[in-house]
């Protein structure tokens, strides 16, 4: 066992696989089925239960062999049931799809080789031929069908906690629990020793008590009331807004982790879609790493290949990207049942440092209190009594007295002034979009001197924008958007195309480059009409290149489908080198008439100090000497370009003359590219502001 994944051939899934392909202890059969016909993993009939495990409780006829041992434990037969239970008030699945019990017991053990035994028990060749998915164009059909019979990828949500709820709990606070106490003692000495025909005003103080008791809590309860209604529609606006990337119809959809279904493709990065929603195997990747330090505590993130395809909800993708196969969703994802096991357990929350104090200082007041009565009543019983010989009955009095001080002693107004103007505070912090879940947060919130935040999507919009490029030794520079002018109405493109110093064919060739490497998830899409601005799905920056491409009038998306080597088609002809924070670039290599080319995007420094060639102003190649390099572009185009907080983008190309015969013994060289690249152009792309023009920060 490794990380708590049974290895041995033991497995239930393995087991299973033995037992269909008749490799394992043979199952009883009803009379009536067919000679030589193996079982079916998953039969949709009346007269068949939809788990070979359903099938071996079975009643065997009286005239069938001796059945061997039985291999599964007590404890096996228990999960067994619940499993089945679990199936059957999910649906049972097509006979032409894996059961979802068949799916379970995969995930639990992870194996590919019970993994192939499973395809080949079934007559079946991959996950997505049984599953009846196309991996280039997704799911089209039978969502809700999936839906209903291997679950939702979500939970219940919670009951809301009622305002009965809220005011018991608040009045389990110690100040009020004293009040409480006071409140009942002095009610009863004024009812039974004082009553009401000698103290007709005897009352107040008891009622006065109980208004501040009331107001206190029905004040917490209503505002812990009112602020969890106002969380949960927060918490269910956050979960809407956290999309995952979906390919369904042939397109890649953003859909809430709610929406997607067994069966789904799942594209990933380890950009801005680095988090998995589900359990699945990998389809298709490159240089895919995931991190499953959360669930296995094993800090160096694990490599996914076909060796390796297994990828677990809640890891997150560190380095590369690909595509997941969805096989377990919502409690049946290894997550989900984390999650499942904790789901509904009460929180343990303590008291904020004022509170705490509160509950200290009225404990010391309510012991001073009760000593100083208990001294008073023990001075005026020996004094009364016993010194000046006075009637017994007055120790009654005495009695009342202590009382009165020990009720004088408890601070009834503290609790009270404390919670209303933390009610206030709250209601403050409400109008600045601030929402406290609870009064007691309003008292540390107060107590911050410094707030730490990201930038990028907090203090910015998270939107790039091209506002200067270098092509062919042309240098268009960012113009200042403040000052209205007929230049700086029009955007970089619109000014490259109309500068004819730089030849069409070389702006053809950066779209080219640009469209080519690019993430399939980066797409400027216009969601409410062509004159509306322009919606960014995927990463930001490569999102501003993209809108690079639509003002050079170029089509990128259509380039990206008829590309060879791009185009989900013709995929596999071609090979891409996602980014990582040590290469500090993306190379997507894609075959020509004669050899192949890679296209390369990525930091300006890293590029520029790999570039040996540069494309002049009349499209053709020339040597870059070190001397224009670190003059003209280092010292006048990059610092120009970061001295205005911009980011730099460089992007270049280099040819080779042959297809590799295998990407594996080529993967250094292409990532490399030595020292030959051909500079095709630089860009600076700056942060834009939320709701006005912020200066750019640098990122």
């Amino acid at each position: 066992r490794r990380g708590g994944i049974s290895r041995d051939t033991g497995s239930t899934a393995h087991r299973r696989a033995q037992q269909l392909c008749g490799e394992g202890p043979k199952l009883p059969h009803p009379p009536t089925s067919s000679p030589g016909k193996q079982p079916r993993t998953c039969p949709n009939n009346s007269s068949a239960t939809s788990s070979p495990k359903a099938a071996r409780k079975a009643p065997a006829p009286t005239a069938a062999p001796e059945q061997a041992p039985s291999t599964t434990g007590p404890m096996e037969e228990e999960m067994d049931k619940g499993r089945m239970a679990e199936e059957l008030e999910m649906g049972a699945a097509p006979a032409n799809w894996p059961s979802p019990r068949d799916l379970d017991d995969l995930m639990a053990d992870r194996e590919v080789a019970n993994l192939q035994s499973l395809l080949k028990a079934n007559g079946q060749t991959s996950m997505q031929q049984w599953l009846q998915v196309d991996p280039s164009q997704g799911l089209s059909s039978d969502i809700e069908k999936r839906r209903t019979i291997y679950g939702r990828n979500a939970f219940d949500a919670k009951p809301p906690t009622s305002f009965f709820a809220f005011w018991w709990d608040a009045m389990h606070d110690g100040a009020i629990i004293v009040l409480s106490v006071m409140a009942v003692v002095t009610i009863l000495v004024w009812l039974f020793v004082e009553t009401p025909k000698c103290v007709p005003n005897g009352y107040l103080e008891p009622v006065a008590l109980v208004f501040s008791i009331s107001v206190i809590t029905l004040t917490t309860a209503g505002i812990d009331f009112s602020k969890e209604r106002m969380f949960a529609a927060l918490s269910d606006q956050l979960d809407a807004s956290n999309k995952k990337f979906v390919l369904r119809n042939g397109q890649t959809l953003e859909l809430p982790d709610a929406e997607i279904v067994v069966g789904d493709i799942v594209t990933f990065n380890a950009h801005n879609a680095a988090s998995v929603p589900a359990d699945g195997v990998l389809v298709a990747g490159s240089g895919v790493k995931m991190d499953e330090a959360a669930l296995n505590g094993e800090p160096e993130p694990a490599e996914k290949s076909a060796e390796k395809p297994f990828i677990l909800s809640g890891t997150v993708c560190t380095s590369g990207s690909g595509k997941l196969l969805v096989l377990a969703v919502g409690t049946h994802s290894v997550s989900g049942k984390i999650k499942a096991a904790v789901y509904g357990e009460a929180e343990e929350e303590g008291g904020s440092p004022l509170f705490d104090k509160l509950d200290k200082m009225s404990l010391k007041i309510g012991k001073a209190g009760m000593f100083v009565a208990t001294v008073v009543f023990l001075v005026m019983t020996i004094v009364g009594v016993f010194i000046k010989g006075g009637p017994a009955r007055e120790i009654v009095h005495y009695i009342v007295q202590a009382i009165t001080i020990l009720a004088v002693a408890v601070p009834e107004g503290l609790p009270l002034a404390v919670t209303l103007s933390l009610a206030f505070s709250s209601s403050k912090m409400s109008l600045d979009n601030n929402l406290v879940k609870t009064l007691k947060a309003c008292e540390t919130m107060g107590s911050a001197t410094t707030i730490c935040s990201d930038k990028t999507g907090t203090l910015t919009a998270n939107r790039m924008t091209v506002r200067g490029a270098v092509v062919c030794g042309v240098v268009k520079p960012a113009l200042d958007p403040r000052i209205d002018t007929a230049e700086s109405r029009k955007s970089v493109g619109q000014r490259l195309r109309a500068d004819k110093n730089i030849p069409n064919e070389a702006l053809e060739e950066l779209g080219r480059l640009i469209s080519v490497d690019t993430m399939d998830e980066s797409a400027v899409v216009f969601e409410n009409g062509d004159n509306a601005p322009p919606a960014f799905k995927g990463n930001p920056t490569e999102c501003a290149l993209l809108e690079l491409c639509r003002t050079l009038s170029i089509d990128w998306r259509g380039i990206r489908d008829s590309a060879i080597g791009r185009s989900d088609a013709t995929r596999s002809q071609g090979h891409p080198f996602m980014f990582s924070s040590a290469r500090k670039l993306m190379s997507w290599a894609v075959p020509r008439e004669r050899g192949y080319r890679v296209y390369v995007k990525g930091a300006a420094e890293i590029v520029l100090s790999r570039c040996a060639w540069e494309v002049s102003s009349t499209n053709r190649v020339q040597k870059l000497k070190d001397e224009r390099r670190e003059s003209f572009y280092v010292n006048d185009v990059v610092k120009s370009f970061a001295a205005s907080a911009m980011r730099t983008i460089a992007l270049a190309y280099k040819d080779f003359d042959r297809l590799p015969q295998d990407w594996s013994q080529t993967t250094d060289e292409v990532k490399k590219c030595g020292r030959d690249r051909r500079l095709r152009g630089g860009d600076g792309a700056r942060v834009d502001g939320h709701r006005r023009h912020r200066r750019p920060l640098a990122r």
